[in-house]
């Protein structure tokens, strides 16, 4: 069974009429809007989890709190300072793909085979996307990126918090976190339980005022093995985080 949504291109790909019969300036007209619309679901699927920026670089860390001090009527405390941080980089990179074709292929083929050559293309822009997306949030190691679409300079990319002794911001509530072993990225070898998973959101919202987290699984069988029941609803920590 196949699940989604249907769209201009689903009505393009199951016609039978020749391009030639249905016209050059139709055809492309309606797959321009089917993958418009295909373009607004994929980035509206990704609100949640990307943050779009123009930056290429920012600073990342470090401690943002100071310590108010107890001290009489002539007293003044010790000066205190706050980290700098360290600079993160966002690379850019470009991805495309291309769909050409022949006079006599428009003369001949059908409505259907053109439509098939773009939903194909939205199938890998959407593969590519998710692919881009898991291995940014899943590789845990650093690297170095050499911006050669721009002026090749070389920007440190920054994983999420690893255990690199990169400095980390303090807590919402004033916690601090040793740099050198606070990892977000935590590995289960043998069976999965529900305690993996709730010490994973709390390792999480820890270091956040965000009120929510999200769990996402890649199959059907871990959402439903770890989803709570009604009864948990109002007690388990981990019912508090959406699975998707």
């Amino acid at each position: 069974m196949a699940f989604g949504t249907l769209g201009v291109l689903d009505t393009l790909a199951s016609s039978q009429q020749t391009i030639a019969q249905y016209g050059e300036d139709n055809a492309f007209s309606d797959i321009q809007r089917g993958l418009e619309i295909h373009n607004r679901i994929l980035e509206g699927s990704m609100m949640g989890l990307v943050e779009r920026t123009t930056d290429r670089q920012r600073r990342y860390g470090g401690s943002s709190l100071m310590t108010m001090a107890k001290k009489d009527e002539f007293g003044r405390s010790d000066a205190q300072k706050v980290t700098a941080g360290s600079n993160v980089g966002f690379p850019l990179e470009l991805f495309d793909v291309s769909v050409q074709w022949t006079k006599k292929f428009m003369q001949n083929a059908t409505i259907a085979e053109l439509a098939a050559q773009f939903i194909a293309a939205a199938d890998g822009h959407r593969t590519r996307m998710q692919n881009e997306l898991v291995r940014a949030l899943m590789s845990p190691t650093n690297y170095t990126f050499t911006d050669h679409l721009v002026d090749h300079v070389e920007l440190a990319v920054k994983r999420l918090v690893n255990a690199d002794s990169a400095p980390i911001p303090v807590g919402p509530n004033g916690e601090t976190f040793t740099a050198s072993s606070h990892t977000h990225y935590l590995a289960r070898v043998s069976t999965l339980a529900a305690s993996d998973i709730t010490g994973a959101v709390n390792t999480v919202i820890e270091s956040t005022t965000r009120s929510e987290s999200r769990c996402c699984s890649s199959t059907e069988r871990t959402r439903r093995r770890f989803a709570p029941s009604r009864a948990q609803a109002n007690s388990s920590p981990i019912s508090r985080s959406r699975s998707s």
